[in-house]
Parts: C-alpha cells; structure tokens; sequence
C-alpha cells in the first residue's frame, strides 16, 4: 500500500479513478491537471494537462485511454505516452459544462452529462 498527499492546496484532488487492468490509479485535480500513478510503486508516469477544474475520469475497458470532464472540454489520452487522442472543447462554457462522465461496459459509447441538465454520447471508435 502506498500513500499520496499533494502539499500544495491547490491540487484538491476531485476525482479518482482505477484502471480496468489494476495498473494505474488516476486522480483528477482542481488545478486542471490529472495525474497517473503506477500502483505497484506509488511512482507518478504521467501528468495530463486538462482544460480547468476536472469534473470526472474515467477509463477505457481496455486501460489504454483515460478520459477527463473538465469545466471547458472533454478529453481522451492515450494512457501509453500522454498524448491527446481526442478533444471537444465546450462551445459556451458560461452556460453549461461536462460534469459526469461514463463509458459503456463494452467500450463502444461514451457519455458525458452537463451542467444544464443535458447529456451527450459520441462512438467512442469515432473519436480515436
């Protein structure tokens, strides 16, 4: 077991989640930033670079994307090297904002809710 606390306030963590595969924990930060961390080890493999407050993360059946809900987009990586695989940018982020996000259990349909009460699903195979 390993232990993790960010000493800078600013690093609110507000969403977590683990990996299908048991290899990775993911922690979504109010700075906007979503961190991976190897669970065997506690060692940090990559820091994404979300849009703002991230809302919600989620990964792919497969553990190899992560996707995040932040206050202006919604964003997949490619776990393996930290890429961007696919972005939606928020058209009017004063108006409402990705807040819930979730992936089918086969992988194929991704759905993200908003702040006014709406709620969008894209084919994931689409988006890669």
């Amino acid at each position: 077991m390993w232990i993790h606390k960010e000493e800078d306030k600013r690093k609110f963590i507000n969403c977590v989640a683990f990996s299908p595969n048991g290899e990775y924990i993911a922690l979504g930060s109010f700075d906007g930033t979503v961190k991976l961390w190897r669970i065997k080890d506690g060692k940090l493999m990559q820091t994404f670079e979300a849009k703002k407050l991230v809302e919600s993360i989620v990964f792919t059946p497969d553990s190899m994307f992560l996707v995040a809900a932040s206050v202006l987009a919604v964003t997949i990586w490619r776990v393996q090297d930290g890429s961007i695989a696919w972005q939606w940018l928020v058209p009017t982020p004063q108006s409402c904002s990705p807040s819930a996000l979730t992936i089918s259990h086969d992988g194929s349909l991704l759905a993200v809710g908003f702040s006014d009460g709406s709620i969008r699903v894209w084919q994931i195979q689409e988006l890669k």
